[in-house]
């Protein structure tokens, strides 16, 4: 678990996230630990903190998914794209995961993949319309 002094904890956290950090750290949360450090953009952090708590629940699609959220940011879109295939592969039932992923593999090149994950996306119950246009943008590549 990250430690920090207090001086530490002001500075690098946003002010009003000083409760919640202090909270998720003293009380082992390492999912509400991790979207603080990742609303913080402190992406290095949030992505050890989630690895770490892969090591004891590796079947967590939306850890994954977080995951897959740092990797990029850090850029590290292959490593990005792996965790976001892999939350797929737990829960494929999330259209957030194939849409994510169909962004990422866009983004990479990947046009064949990107427009099946985000068909697949916009197909899934309780997509948001905002998916399909995602969608028809990678139509128009």
């Amino acid at each position: 678990m990250i430690a920090f002094c207090e001086e530490e904890r002001l500075s690098h956290c946003k002010s009003g996230d000083f409760f919640r950090f202090s909270f998720a750290e003293q009380h082992g949360r390492p999912k509400d630990l991790a979207i603080v450090l990742r609303e913080a953009a402190r992406w290095g952090e949030a992505a050890a903190t989630i690895e770490a708590a892969l090591k004891l629940a590796p079947d967590r699609a939306d850890l994954r998914a977080d995951l897959g959220r740092c990797l990029s940011e850090l850029g590290r879109p292959d490593e990005a794209l792996t965790a976001l295939r892999r939350a797929v592969e737990i829960d494929p039932s999330k259209p957030a995961l194939w849409h994510n992923m169909g962004i990422l593999e866009r983004e990479q090149g990947f046009e064949e993949e990107a427009l099946a994950s985000l068909t697949t996306a916009v197909s899934k119950p309780n997509a948001p319309p905002r998916y399909s246009s995602e969608l028809a943008l990678t139509l128009a590549l």
